[in-house]
């Protein structure tokens, strides 16, 4: 009993010490805050990080951190309301943290269906992002940029970047290693390559970190692409197997949108096959889990954001073309 309760001890110090620790990347903390699993820990332990924090720089680590860990838990809205919040804030940080929230607004976006704007997000996030040490954010910044081309149909624009994560990973760059491979295999079954696309899996699977927090996701990815590499080779008896496997991980971790997508696909099969029964309940279940996720209105309220940046961008380039012609008519005076 003793022997347990000092492991108790233990264990809860190290969380604490992990939670109240200074935040050093938004790469990081994010995963200190996966590893707490429920959301409601995971708000208290952001609030409790921006009500012991004294500096800007670290509240905005915190805020980034916090929003890019939601977004992977489907809480839009929440990411959302963080991202609002501390964009007067971003507009005058350091590269590495206006990167980091081009980087997290950028997988928002995708989330919820505005993938051109992703990648101009995203593109942007790069661009500050290399200027910068940070390479775990960079490689992040790449692989999903990978993906967000990929879901523009841009595959050879798409393996440009899943390269330049491979590139980090050689220099030392471990993280992000299943993920990186379940896309490229996610594009070589777009290009009806189901070989390739096994192989791709199989570099992902031997890649897993089954310490990280969110390997419950690089799993649902594997689960996805054997799935569909199954129906690609009509094992259709393979495909429900991982189709099940990925739903069960989906139901466990509670993730609504990896839900909906299952649902519809399963939905899809069972009007394929005639049983149309199967089908339309299915079909009812997505449509159910649209009525919890609020993507249309996060996209609508996104959408006002972007238009908010370019009027600003323009009232700045106005004003600084102004100044330039005032410069210009004082030197034009200076000469008569």
């Amino acid at each position: 009993m003793l022997l347990r309760l000092v492991s108790l001890s233990l264990i809860l110090f190290i969380h604490v010490s992990l939670l109240s620790a200074a935040p050093q990347t938004v790469y990081f903390t994010s995963t200190r805050y996966e590893n707490l699993k429920s959301i409601d820990k995971i708000n208290q332990a952001y609030a409790n990080n921006l009500a012991q924090s004294n500096q800007e720089r670290t509240k905005l680590i915190y805020s980034l951190a916090y929003a890019k860990c939601i977004i992977e838990l489907s809480h839009f809205d929440q990411a959302y309301d963080v991202l609002n919040s501390i964009r007067p804030q971003i507009k005058e940080a350091e590269p590495y943290l206006k990167g980091s929230y081009q980087l997290v607004l950028a997988r928002l976006l995708s989330k919820v269906g505005r993938t051109d704007e992703a990648i101009e997000k995203n593109q942007f996030a790069i661009h500050l992002l290399k200027k910068t040490s940070y390479l775990n954010e960079l490689k992040n910044a790449y692989i999903n940029h990978g993906f967000y081309l990929v879901s523009a149909k841009k595959f050879k624009e798409a393996i440009t970047y899943l390269n330049y994560a491979l590139d980090l990973e050689k220099k030392g760059i471990k993280e992000m290693a299943s993920v990186l491979r379940t896309n490229r295999a996610y594009i070589s079954l777009l290009q009806n390559n189901a070989n390739e696309a096994s192989l791709w899996c199989s570099l992902a699977e031997k890649n897993l970190d089954a310490t990280h927090p969110t390997y419950y996701l690089d799993q649902y990815r594997i689960a996805i692409i054997r799935a569909s590499i199954a129906e690609m080779t009509k094992d259709f008896k393979t495909e429900d197997f991982y189709l099940l496997e990925a739903e069960r991980i989906a139901t466990q971790h509670n993730l609504p949108d990896l839900l909906k997508k299952i649902f519809y696909s399963k939905s899809f099969n069972a009007s394929q096959k005639g049983n149309y029964k199967e089908a339309h309940l299915l079909m009812v279940k997505v449509d159910s889990l649209n009525k919890l996720l609020p993507e249309n209105l996060i996209s609508e309220r996104l959408a006002v954001l972007d238009l908010e940046d370019k009027i600003d961008e323009e009232r700045k380039t106005v004003k600084l073309t102004n100044e330039k012609l005032v410069l210009k008519s004082q030197q034009q005076k200076l000469l008569i």
